[in-house]
C-alpha cells in the first residue's frame, strides 16, 4: 500500500511536466516566445532542463546531465 501511494505521488508531477512541455511546444509553434520562455523558467523551478533541438524539445533533470 505504501508503494502505491508513493507511485501515485510521483505520477502527479510528471503529468504536470508533460502538460507544461506540451503547452510550451504549442507556444513555440505560435511563435509566442515570451510564453515559451516563461514555461521554460517554470519547468526550471521544477528542476527540469529543457533544450531545443532540430528535432524538437528535449528535457531532463540537471542531475542526469552530471551523471553522463
Amino acid at each position: 500500500g505504501v508503494l502505491a501511494v508513493a507511485e501515485a505521488d510521483a505520477a502527479e508531477p510528471m503529468e504536470e511536466v508533460e502538460r507544461l512541455l506540451t503547452e510550451r511546444a504549442a507556444a513555440r509553434e505560435a511563435r509566442d516566445w515570451q510564453r515559451a520562455d516563461a514555461i521554460r523558467e517554470q519547468l526550471g523551478r521544477m528542476d527540469i532542463l529543457v533544450e531545443d533541438t532540430a528535432d524538437g524539445q528535449r528535457w531532463r533533470r540537471p542531475a542526469e546531465v552530471s551523471r553522463v
